[in-house]
């Protein structure tokens, strides 16, 4: 039996001397989750080559050997499509736009409670489309992009703004779709979110297109010339607490030549030479400081401050509350000097500051992720394999 599989191409797209999409190849089969990270925008026109609404330049996208928009174009319901600004009917009640669906689709309608069910819509199936909320109809959009159970599934900035329940619902369905072995081709501006979705992740960033690598346990030797952490060696002058037999040492023997004529029944004090000159003793103060390098200057963090850690394209960026700073030392090499300040690595990718973390979500049984306690509520992936070492460490 043939398997069923996605092929992008060589496909490029330009305009003029620009390059609006870089040169892409990509094999997705059944039952695989492909994350494309990248501007919104770009993931937009992105999907529009894809669909053959604008011209490609150079190379093709097919699905099982066909052109994908041909596909599109005369056997819809083998595709299945969620963009970013979908509309909805907004007097249709929640079960009507789907069952509009499914009649535009010639599909059977009675799936139409079972979606409803797994979009978390079930209170709301009687609602007009214009009562939800924001996330509830992309909720709705999502299923009604599945109504016919398509084959493969495109989703463009699916959880953007939206909330948390609708994530953890939103990657329940990308989990149950995949088991089904629907093939699920998606764009997102976030790169967390891509991580926690997917391991199959690819970044369209400038002129480039390529695959993540996440970085393994298994890291290159960090080079002699890469900064490492700041080391203060800050001198500690004698005390009075250091040994009479050290400071004895340091006095020269009293001299013996015999007393003069006449004076050997006269005692003379015992009086001890001067000590001669000895070099200070000193004691190595360590002193924790992560380097970051911001134009000609080196920030020196304390670990406290940071949030997270990232490792993107092979670079450590250290995410702190003024900002995010590039940092020169390997992610493993900064895993080992962090420990002790309670940091754990979370994913191949990241290590966390686990006194910033408020929560672990479980979006899915193989999908985890961490909230943090900054403003912005930042949310880091926790691989599958992680997350009984983080239970038994912090111990939930």
């Amino acid at each position: 039996m043939t398997i069923k599989s996605f092929h992008i191409h060589q496909l490029s797209k330009m305009s003029g001397n620009n390059t609006i999409i870089p040169t892409m190849d990509l094999v997705l089969e059944a039952g695989q989750c492909a994350a494309i990270q990248c501007n919104p925008d770009i993931g937009f026109q992105l999907i529009e080559l894809l669909l053959g609404l604008t011209p490609v330049s150079n190379g093709s996208a097919r699905w099982n050997g066909v052109e994908l928009h041909l596909v599109h174009r005369k056997t819809p319901e083998q595709i299945g499509v969620c963009l970013r600004h979908d509309g909805v009917y907004e007097r249709l009640k929640v079960h009507q736009y789907l069952h509009f669906f499914c009649q535009l689709y010639g599909v059977d309608a009675s799936s139409i409670d079972e979606i409803i069910r797994r979009i978390g819509l079930w209170d709301k199936k009687e609602l007009p489309c214009g009562k939800l909320t924001f996330s509830e109809q992309r909720r709705l959009h999502l299923g009604r992009s599945i109504i016919h159970r398509p084959e493969l599934l495109i989703l463009e900035e699916l959880e953007q703004n939206i909330d948390l329940e609708s994530c953890i619902i939103v990657r329940q369905v990308i989990a149950h779709l995949q088991e089904q072995g629907t093939a699920i081709f998606m764009t997102t501006s976030s790169m967390e979110d891509a991580l926690s979705i997917t391991s199959e992740v690819y970044s369209l960033k400038g002129q480039q297109f390529k695959k993540i690598e996440l970085e393994g346990a298994n890291e290159p030797e960090q080079s002699s010339q890469s900064v490492a952490a700041v080391t203060v060696e800050t001198p500690l002058e004698q005390t009075a607490s250091i040994e009479q037999a050290d400071i004895a040492s340091n006095i020269p023997i009293a001299d013996a030549s015999p007393a003069p004529a006449g004076d050997s029944d006269i005692e003379h004090d015992e009086v001890p030479a001067v000590p001669s000159e000895s070099p200070v003793q000193t004691y190595p103060m360590r002193i924790e400081k992560i380097p970051a390098k911001v134009n000609d200057k080196i920030i020196l963090f304390d670990p406290t401050e940071i949030l997270f850690i990232e490792s993107n394209e092979g670079v450590s960026q250290l995410h702190v509350n003024e900002g995010v700073f590039a940092c020169t030392i390997k992610l493993g090499d900064l895993e080992e000097k962090l420990k002790l300040f309670g940091f754990f690595r979370c994913h191949r990718s990241y290590i966390v500051n686990l006194q910033h973390v408020r929560e672990v979500i479980t979006w899915t049984r193989n999908s985890y992720s961490l909230i943090l306690d900054d403003k912005s509520k930042s949310s880091i992936p926790l691989s599958k394999g992680k997350f009984d070492e983080l239970r038994a460490l912090i111990g939930i």
